[in-house]
């Protein structure tokens, strides 16, 4: 985590281009542009499987910068880091998507260009999967083939318990609908992060994951305030909360703000660590699962932030 007296020194990179791919390239294509004026973002995202958000707002464009914007099939990319500087982090992603809207406004003397963009949208709710298996295929093979046509990156998954269909499996749906399928009445969930599918068990209290990378927050190394809990389900966007997802209504929840970093996403494990001093407390730890997170930021105000909502685990 870095240090709060660093805030200053983050920079935002916003690239914008033309849907040659639809996965994420690995650098910068020709055909793309940077934006360097003033940028302000807000990022949601959730567990749930819907397309993660974003809102970017990139100031005073000449002219032909903005013509540039209102092109059709425009891919996003959206960074932050401390790209001036050797002795930091450099870039690194917090949203990759499809531009879905964006429009000129005019505010306190400015020209705004607000963008609206989708995760993977374009992929999950339009793209139409076909699948078709003779008898003996199992799931495995399936969620292969969907990942295939998808034409996702893939992030971390974990195995979804073996079941083979004796009488063979056949679908045309979309791919979001065959993901649901695959993965929810087995207890798990999915969910496309910056162009990768990640899919993870869904998990309550006491059920800590295997082998994965921990975060550790500390109001030392930028968590912010004092973190509260919760009774109520996380709200996931689009009218839907954690129950949707087949977890426990009555399963305690944390929500709490540090400042932004990059590797926090949906299904970090992370160590809360803190101590109360209104009531003179001891530190309390608390370990858990992010399950939504608001990311927002602006390069002319210098504030970088992050609040998530995460079910406990320890």
């Amino acid at each position: 985590m870095l240090p709060k007296e660093a805030q200053y020194l983050r920079r935002v990179r916003t690239i914008i281009g033309p849907n040659v791919e639809t996965e994420k390239p690995s650098s910068i294509p020709t055909t793309a542009r940077e934006f360097h004026t003033r940028t302000a973002f807000q990022v949601t995202k959730t567990a749930t499987g819907d397309p993660n958000s974003a809102r970017i707002s990139i100031f005073n464009l000449s002219p032909e910068s903005r013509a540039f914007l209102e092109q059709d099939n425009l891919w996003v990319w959206l960074q932050v880091g401390y790209g001036l500087t050797e002795s930091f982090t450099p870039y690194q992603t917090i949203f990759f998507g499809n531009l879905n809207r964006i429009k000129a406004v005019k505010r306190s003397g400015d020209v705004i260009m607000d963008i609206e963009a989708m995760d993977a949208s374009n992929n999950l709710t339009t793209a139409v999967v076909s699948v078709g298996f003779s008898a003996e295929i199992n799931n495995h093979q399936i969620l292969d083939e969907v990942v295939k046509q998808l034409r996702v990156a893939v992030g971390h998954i974990e195995e979804l318990p073996l079941h083979v269909n004796k009488h063979g499996y056949t679908k045309v749906a979309t791919a979001q609908k065959i993901l649901d399928e695959l993965t929810r009445p087995q207890g798990f969930t999915w969910n496309i992060q910056d162009g990768a599918l990640y899919i993870q068990k869904i998990r309550k209290t006491g059920d800590l994951p295997e082998m994965v990378e921990e975060f550790e927050l500390t109001q030392n190394t930028g968590l912010l305030g004092i973190p509260t809990k919760i009774q109520q389900r996380p709200d996931l966007g689009g009218g839907k909360t954690m129950k949707s997802i087949s977890v426990l209504n009555t399963q305690p929840y944390i929500e709490a703000r540090c400042l932004l970093n990059p590797k926090l996403r949906i299904g970090s494990t992370v160590k809360l660590s803190w101590k109360n001093i209104t009531h003179q407390a001891e530190n309390t730890n608390i370990r858990l699962e992010i399950q939504r997170l608001d990311l927002a930021g602006d390069s002319h105000e210098g504030v970088f932030e992050c609040r998530f909502q995460g079910v406990i685990l320890a």
